[in-house]
């Protein structure tokens, strides 16, 4: 069994103060889409596990599920929404793998704006925009609020 994630590179001590960054990234970006969880019927995890084709493992920054949440934290396909936090060119192939699994969309934080990844292409989103997920009309965030 294979296991990927999205994380960043560097030093021993850069990963860890990377790693510590991006999980209270990926807290407070939970915290902001539960609310859009609840709508849909489904909820928002960062701790999930998603069994993948081929034995692969994903495990999204932050994921956004229609349904009850998996009690053993394992989800069977692709969610609806993933987050993927850290450098740009390494966000680009997870959102490319996430999409190729199943997710409609992939967004992404950058300094002053997002990219929203969807299966028709990567479009830049801007303070003032927003990040949307194809299909679900309740699930409408603002850049700006997606990155503070």
């Amino acid at each position: 069994m294979r296991t990927w994630e999205h994380g960043g590179a560097g030093t021993a001590g850069g990963r860890a103060d990377a790693s510590a960054t991006r999980r209270l990234r990926a807290a407070r970006i939970a915290r902001l889409l539960a609310p859009h969880g609840m709508a849909i019927g489904g909820f928002v995890s960062t701790e999930l596990r998603v069994a993948l084709a081929g034995g692969v493992v994903g495990r999204p920054c932050v994921a956004l599920a229609s349904g009850d949440p998996p009690e053993d934290g394992w989800l069977t396909g692709a969610p609806e929404l993933v987050v993927v936090l850290g450098p740009v060119a390494s966000a680009q192939a997870a959102a490319l793998r996430w999409l190729e699994a199943g997710s409609a969309v992939v967004w992404w934080a950058g300094e002053g704006h997002a990219r929203q990844y969807t299966s028709a292409g990567a479009a830049v989103r801007r303070c003032g925009e927003l990040l949307t997920v194809p299909g679900l009309a309740q699930v409408a965030v603002r850049v700006e609020s997606f990155l503070a």
